[in-house]
Order: C-alpha cells, then sequence, then structure tokens
C-alpha cells in the first residue's frame, strides 16, 4: 500500500493542536474576570500542555507507519486534511479569531465545549488507524478531552444556573 500518512505527522498534527489549544485557553482567561471560569481555562491550558508532552514521547517512540485498515485508498490522509483544514483552531482559521469576537463566558464556554468534542471526535476517528501500544494512548488522550468536556459542561450548567 502506498505510504498516504505517517503516525509521526499525525502526532506533529496533534502537538501543534495541543499548543494551539494552551494559547487559546490562556487568551480566554486573559478576557474573563469571574475566578472559577479563569481558573478552569487555566487548568485546560496546563492539560494541553501536558498532552503535548506525551504526544512528544509517543512521537520519539514510533517509527514509519502505514495504514492497512483503510476502507479506500487514501482515506486516512483525506479525513486528516479534512479535519485540519475545517476544524484545527488557529489564529487563522477558527480559534483564537474567535475569541477575539466572543465577550461573554456562555459564548466562551460553548465554544470550548464544542472544541473538546470535535478533538475528542477527532481522536476516535484516528484511533483504529494507529497500532495498538499507540492506540492506547489515543484513548487516554479521549477520555481526558472527554473529562475536559464535562468540566467545560458543568461550569456552563453552573453559570445558567446562577
Amino acid at each position: 500500500m502506498p505510504n498516504f500518512f505517517q503516525a509521526s505527522e499525525l502526532l506533529s498534527a496533534s502537538i501543534r493542536i495541543e499548543k494551539n489549544g494552551e494559547a487559546f485557553y490562556r487568551e480566554i482567561g486573559r478576557k474573563l474576570k469571574e475566578p472559577k471560569i479563569v481558573e478552569l481555562f487555566e487548568f485546560l491550558a496546563v492539560e494541553e500542555l501536558r498532552h503535548v508532552g506525551v504526544f512528544s514521547e509517543m512521537l520519539q517512540k514510533i517509527g514509519a507507519y502505514e495504514p492497512d485498515r483503510e476502507s479506500y485508498p487514501g482515506e486516512y490522509h483525506a479525513y486528516l486534511k479534512t479535519f485540519s483544514d475545517n476544524h484545527i483552531f488557529n489564529r487563522d482559521n477558527i480559534g483564537l479569531a474567535l475569541a477575539d469576537k466572543m465577550h461573554s463566558p456562555d459564548e466562551i464556554l460553548n465554544f470550548a465545549i464544542r472544541i473538546e468534542l470535535e478533538f475528542m471526535f477527532f481522536y476516535m476517528g484516528v484511533q483504529h488507524y494507529l497500532d495498538s501500544p499507540q492506540s492506547e494512548v489515543i484513548v487516554q488522550l479521549i477520555k481526558e478531552e472527554r473529562d475536559h468536556y464535562f468540566k467545560l459542561f458543568q461550569m456552563q450548567n453552573g453559570l445558567m444556573s446562577s
């Protein structure tokens, strides 16, 4: 099978995503005044940096990878390209540029909830393309993204009930 995408490329992209996430959460934290929300976003920023460390360790350990479970040739590459072109938050597309337009805590929490969900689904989508040891790390990261989602959702529910 031709070499369409390497796990090392996925991990490099994931490291960039997590670094952008850390910058996003820090920028949002600076915009807000409510201490509980600022604390939550600071926690999430630190978590994103921890994910950078996990992915960096994985990147050092893996070799070249060729997906062998594609439904059609190039499926893996097409999925990653579509996702990264449309959903990765950075200054040029959705994340940090939108942060400048958000003013209410509810707007910001809604956006952060959506981002955590999208990354959880992204990692779920790519995990079956990775060999077992790499896939197990992705399972852990999915759990952590899910935990972030729940923390944000709980914060949002707390705001709505106050």
